[in-house]
């Protein structure tokens, strides 16, 4: 089973897609796979939330290309 959070930005924050270079519309949008840094970082100084959803629009959804941290899944930490 693939993740897939739905991130969105806090009011009034204007960022982009790192993958894509667009505008993230205020209802957010969907990234599938593992979180990037990017994504990490931002939501741990609360500039964006990050939600696992179930299902999603495929319109707003884009693929995650960030490399495993880990590899062993005791290791692995709820987004």
């Amino acid at each position: 089973m693939t993740v897939k959070t739905l991130i969105v930005p806090r009011a009034g924050l204007k960022l982009r897609d790192p993958l894509t270079g667009q505008p993230v519309p205020a209802e957010g949008i969907v990234v599938t796979g593992r979180l990037s840094v990017f994504w990490h970082r931002l939501k741990k100084s609360g500039d964006v939330e990050a939600l696992q959803v179930d299902d999603a629009p495929a319109s707003s959804t884009i693929e995650s290309t960030a490399e495993p941290l880990t590899t062993d899944p005791a290791d692995a930490t709820e987004v």
